[in-house]
C-alpha cells in the first residue's frame, strides 16, 4: 500500500477527480513469488519486478499504472510447468499502482511492481524523493534520487523497510521569539537538537543526539555523559561547521582506559592499530548509524590555534598556554578547552585542579582514564613508539603507544539538515 497525506480525507484511490489535494505519495513496493523478482517502491517511476519466464512487469509512473493510487492485486494461481502452486507477487499502490501477474497474458508466478511517489504539489518547496536503487530525476516536481541504504526506521534518503510511516514536525509561521530556536529548548525541535555556542566558548555549539538513532527527540535533559555510554542520547562538542555538516565529538570516552594501540610498542598507522577495530564495532555491535572515527593532532591543533605544532616530531602542550608551561586554574578560573577533556579520571581533585569541570572518579582495576587517543602517530609509523593523545591535564601529549590509560573518544559528521 502507498502512504500519503493529502488535505481531503479519504484512500488515496478516491482522490483522483480531487488530485489537488494531494501533498505527498510514499509509493509501496511489491511482492516476490518463489521463482521471480519484486519491484522497489518508487520516486517519480516504481520499481519494474519479472516473472518466471523473464517478462518485465511495470511499475506505475506519475501518469499511468494499474490504477490511480492501487496495485494491481493477485490470487493465487498454479504455475503452468511443474513448480505447483507457486504463487504471485502482488503489486505496490503509489500515486500510480504497479502491475502484477498480466503480462502478454502471462498469469503465473510472477512478482509485483512497485508504486510511483508524487511530489508534484506547488505548495511543496525544497522537494525531493528517496528510493531504493532507482531511476532518478532532476526535474523540480518529480525530483528522485536514488539510494542503497534501508532503515527499519524513517530516516532521511533512506529506503524505508517494512511498513508505512508518517513523521510530520510543525514549524510554524512565525516565533515569537526567533532565538529559542537556536538555544536548545524543546517546544519547537523533533529529533537531535543543538545549542549555539556562547560567545567565549572555543567549540561552536553543542548538539545532543542518539548515534543509533538519528531521528530520536535529544536534548540536555535526557542525554547521559556517563563513561563506557555508547547508545541513547549524548552530548556532542562541535568543532568545525564549515560547509553544509558538523563535525562534533563526543563529551566522554565509550571505553575504559585499557585499550592499547599496539602491543609491541610500536607506531603503527591507525588502520593497523589494536583501537580502530574498537571503533568500528560502535556501529558492528552499539548499530551506529553514522561511521564513528578519531580526532587527528591537527584538528587538535587547529581548535587550539597553536602555531608551529609539527605532529611528526614527539612533545607536548597545554591547550591554555601553547606551551610546556603548566596553567594556573581556580574554582573561578577555568580552562577555555575544558570541554576536551572533561570526564577523565582525577580532571578535578582536591589537591590538583586541571581546568576542567567533570570528573569521573570510577577505578576500573588499575585501568584509569587519563585521556584518549587521537588517530595520529608520531611521525613514520614504525620509526617510533609515540602516538598523540589529550590527558586529562588539558594537553595533546605523545604517549607510548603500548599505554593502557587512554580511552575512545569518538568523533562523527553529520549534516546540518538533521539537526534542529
Amino acid at each position: 500500500g502507498a502512504t500519503h497525506i493529502a488535505t481531503a480525507s479519504g484512500l488515496l484511490s478516491s482522490l483522483s477527480s480531487n488530485r489537488s489535494s494531494i501533498l505527498i505519495v510514499a509509493g509501496g513496493g511489491g511482492g516476490a513469488s518463489k521463482h521471480s523478482t519484486a519491484g522497489n517502491a518508487g520516486g517519480f517511476t516504481g520499481g519494474s519486478a519479472t516473472s518466471y519466464g523473464g517478462a518485465t512487469i511495470q511499475g506505475g509512473t506519475q501518469t499511468t499504472g494499474y490504477a490511480f493510487g492501487q496495485g494491481q492485486s493477485i490470487t493465487n494461481q498454479k504455475n503452468s510447468g511443474n513448480f505447483g502452486a507457486e504463487g504471485n507477487g502482488g503489486a505496490g499502490g503509489g500515486f500510480f499502482g504497479g502491475y502484477a501477474h498480466n503480462v502478454n497474458g502471462e498469469k503465473s508466478d510472477a512478482g509485483g511492481a512497485g508504486g510511483s511517489g508524487y511530489i508534484g504539489n506547488t505548495k511543496l518547496i525544497n522537494k525531493y524523493m528517496a528510493c531504493y536503487n532507482c531511476s532518478t530525476s532532476n526535474a523540480e516536481n518529480t525530483r528522485t534520487i536514488s539510494s542503497n541504504r534501508v532503515s527499519d526506521r524513517p530516516i532521511t534518503s533512506y529506503a524505508k523497510r517494512g511498513n508505512g510511516y508518517v513523521r510530520i514536525i510543525y514549524i510554524g509561521e512565525e516565533l515569537n521569539e526567533p532565538e529559542e530556536a537556536v538555544t536548545g529548548t524543546t517546544e519547537f525541535n523533533d529529533g537531535p537538537t543543538k545549542v549555539a555556542a556562547g560567545a567565549s566558548d572555543t567549540h561552536k555549539g553543542i548538539v545532543y543526539l542518539d548515534p543509533t538513532d538519528l531521528t530520536k527527540k535529544c536534548n540536555k535533559s535526557n542525554s547521559v555523559s556517563t563513561t563506557e555510554t555508547k547508545t541513547g542520547c549524548m552530548k556532542w562538542y562541535i568543532f568545525d561547521d564549515s560547509g553544509d555538516n558538523y563535525k562534533m565529538i563526543l563529551d566522554h570516552n565509550t571505553t575504559v582506559g585499557d585499550i592499547k594501540w599496539n602491543d609491541s610498542n610500536k607506531n603503527v598507522a591507525y588502520e593497523s592499530s589494536n583501537v580502530k577495530p574498537v571503533v568500528d564495532d560502535l556501529v558492528a555491535t552499539s548499530k551506529w548509524e553514522v561511521t564513528p572515527r578519531l580526532i587527528t593532532a591537527n584538528e587538535i591543533n587547529t581548535i587550539t590555534r597553536k602555531t608551529g605544532f609539527n605532529a611528526s616530531s614527539y612533545g607536548y602542550y597545554y591547550f591554555d598556554t601553547l606551551t610546556t608551561t603548566i596553567p594556573t586554574f581556580s574554582d573561578s578560573v577555568r580552562s577555555k578547552y575544558d570541554w576536551l577533556y572533561n570526564n577523565l579520571y582525577k580532571c578535578k581533585t582536591d589537591d590538583i585542579d586541571y581546568g576542567c569541570t567533570i570528573e569521573d572518579n570510577k577505578l576500573y582495576g588499575s585501568n584509569l582514564i587519563f585521556g584518549y587517543w587521537t588517530s595520529t602517530p608520531v611521525g613514520t609509523a614504525g620509526s617510533g613508539s609515540y602516538v598523540w593523545t589529550v590527558r586529562n591535564e588539558g594537553e595533546l601529549y605523545s604517549r607510548s603507544s603500548d599505554g593502557i590509560y587512554s580511552g575512545i573518544r569518538p568523533v562523527i559528521t553529520i549534516a546540518k539538515s538533521k539537526i534542529s
